[in-house]
């Protein structure tokens, strides 16, 4: 009976550090997918930002040549 048991928990023990290791790969592969996101946001942003400071100076060329 004590042999059993013993395979039991070892079958336990093996199961539940497959589900950890299911669970850890799919919230590494998440953790990516957010990094993978914040890097194209944060090129997005870089890209507006230069497009306001263009625009920003042609404003401020128009204005120049009205006065």
């Amino acid at each position: 009976m004590k042999d059993g048991s013993v395979r039991k928990k070892m079958s336990d023990e093996q199961e539940l550090t497959l589900r950890l290791n299911t669970v850890l790969t799919e919230l590494s592969d998440v953790m990516k997918q957010r990094k993978e996101r914040i890097e194209e946001i944060r090129t997005q942003v870089n890209i507006l930002e230069n497009e306001n400071d263009d625009m920003h100076k042609r404003v401020n060329e128009l204005i120049m040549d009205a006065l």
